[in-house]
């Protein structure tokens, strides 16, 4: 009931302060229109605890857990992402059917980059292309889109 009551308290604090702060106007109009519907459930939460405790429901946040396995699968295929927009990228620069494979870990559910590996078998230029400066154009876009050195940029022929 002390955990009500304080905050209702705040929720009243909050209220005085948003209708110091906000302007009027239509925006002011929207915001304290949401804040009017968080007011109401903070007020009607105790009821709500109430009627779930009666039927036998009882809501815990301990149920919640990470499904690690999608995070992984969500990973991946940001990786995969960023491997079709490098080569994309490379394409654009007139050097076609490169293959990009960027080998990766997952720390703390983001991603590092150890290195790629990048495959020329397949490599088809365009005619005003030279093969003088393809490394550093192909170091270049992996780097601006990973930030791997150029000696984590490793090419296949």
């Amino acid at each position: 009931m002390k955990a009500y009551v304080l905050s209702i308290l705040g929720i009243v604090v909050v209220g005085v302060l948003i209708d110091v702060i906000i302007p009027s106007g239509s925006t002011g109009k929207y915001v304290k229109s949401i804040f009017s519907i968080f007011v109401v459930a903070v007020i009607i939460s105790p009821v709500i605890n109430l009627i779930a405790k009666a039927k036998g429901l009882e809501f815990s946040y301990k149920q919640i857990s990470i499904n690690s396995s999608f995070v992984e699968y969500v990973l991946n295929k940001q990786v995969d992402e960023i491997e079709f927009k490098i080569e994309s990228l490379i394409e654009d620069e007139g050097i076609y059917n490169v293959e990009v494979e960027l080998n990766h870990s997952v720390e703390f559910d983001k991603i590092k980059y150890n290195s790629c590996v990048i495959n020329l078998e397949n490599m088809v230029l365009k005619s005003d292309k030279s093969h003088n400066n393809i490394y550093e154009i192909i170091k270049k876009i992996v780097n601006s889109e990973t930030g791997l050195t150029e000696e984590e940029i490793l090419f296949y022929e």
